[in-house]
């Protein structure tokens, strides 16, 4: 199973939850980017820190 490779660009420490809410453990990736480990269907999302969207993969 390939990661999931999202080129975020928030700054500051981010956190990256599933859809029921609990943590997703994620890697930094090159160049700011984050390394997910998803299974197909599955979805994370990461709210962002001064804003109040979200940013969904």
């Amino acid at each position: 199973m390939p990661p999931c490779v999202v080129r975020h660009g928030i700054v500051g420490p981010i956190e990256v939850r599933d859809e029921r809410g609990r943590r997703l453990r994620w890697d930094t990736a090159d160049d700011g980017a984050i390394s997910i480990r998803l299974r197909k269907g599955e979805s994370g999302f990461g709210p962002a820190p001064d804003a109040e969207a979200e940013v969904r993969v």
